[in-house]
């Protein structure tokens, strides 16, 4: 009988071959705009240059984000992951 072995590295986060699901906390301003236009940058106080850790899974998510208003679930594609490392 076969051990299922565990890989190394692996994606714990909800993902197929071509997008990956996180989540990220953000102020209310800029939670509300991301909303409603569907991009993070529709608020002028997003930041590409701020450092953030986005988080693989709702629970981790809300423990780590206790100051921040709005809480988003963001699906990536596979390239926007790939530029952003």
């Amino acid at each position: 009988m076969q051990e299922d072995i565990i890989p190394y590295r692996q994606i714990r986060a909800l993902h197929d071959e071509d997008t990956i699901t996180v989540y990220q906390a953000y102020s209310d301003e800029i939670g509300k705009a991301a909303v409603q236009h569907q991009k993070l940058s529709a608020s002028p106080a997003f930041r590409y240059q701020r450092m953030t850790w986005i988080k693989p899974s709702w629970c981790w998510m809300m423990s780590a984000s206790i100051s921040l208003e709005e809480s988003l679930s963001l699906t990536l594609t596979a390239q926007t992951i790939q530029v952003s490392l």
